[in-house]
């Protein structure tokens, strides 16, 4: 054999050891890049102009104002809210945007972001009430409400380092009479306390 021919030999080898790490690389080279994109649900005190959904916001201004006792009659005030069949003057009932919600249900609204139904409850008073968020549309999903109506979060009143209260009593219609009576003050520089108390005879 000639040294031409063992050359070829040769090199023939040479090139078919490294031919599988030239198709590997081009291989690597072709491999489909998946980008993995992902959305974060946040929970706080978000500015409400940042918030991409439709709420309502009933402050404590409108209950004082119009002389709201109950939570029902604070929802009344919310278009997209209807009051439902209470049982009997046994709980709150309503429908937000058509599909109903009931408070004895654990997931039925919040209370400060969390829920609060309470398995069987009667009629929530407003003394205690600072303000009611309406949550309107599916986003009502991240707090566990699967209906796509929304929820109702209630935000309760909160301790003053401040002393503060008030004594007040109201007569109405029905055989109505009410008394209420509140007191927050601090205890220290880091906690303070607020002590709440209602009597009330109604017909109706």
């Amino acid at each position: 054999m000639s040294n031409a021919v063992r050359f070829s030999m040769l090199a023939l080898a040479v090139s078919s050891l490294y031919s599988p790490l030239v198709w590997s690389q081009a291989d690597e080279n072709d491999l489909e890049v998946i980008e993995i994109k992902y959305r974060q649900a946040y929970r706080g005190d978000t500015p409400m102009a940042e918030i991409p959904q439709a709420i309502t916001v009933l402050d404590r201004t409108l209950i004082e104002d119009v002389q709201l006792s109950r939570f029902r009659n604070i929802l009344t005030f919310d278009p997209s809210i209807a009051l439902q069949n209470d049982g009997g003057n046994l709980w709150d009932s309503y429908s937000l945007r058509g599909f109903p919600g009931n408070e004895n249900v654990p997931t039925g609204y919040l209370v400060n972001g969390f829920a609060a139904g309470r398995g069987f409850g009667g009629y929530r008073d407003s003394s205690n009430i600072e303000l009611v968020e309406v949550l309107k549309g599916p986003g009502s999903a991240l707090y566990g409400r699967s209906d796509p109506g929304g929820i109702i979060n209630v935000v309760t009143k909160k301790p003053q380092y401040a002393t503060e209260g008030y004594l007040q009593t109201t007569v109405g219609t029905d055989d109505r009479y009410r008394l209420e009576g509140y007191y927050t003050s601090a205890v220290n520089d880091a906690v303070a306390i607020t002590t709440l108390r209602i009597c009330q005879h109604a017909l109706n």
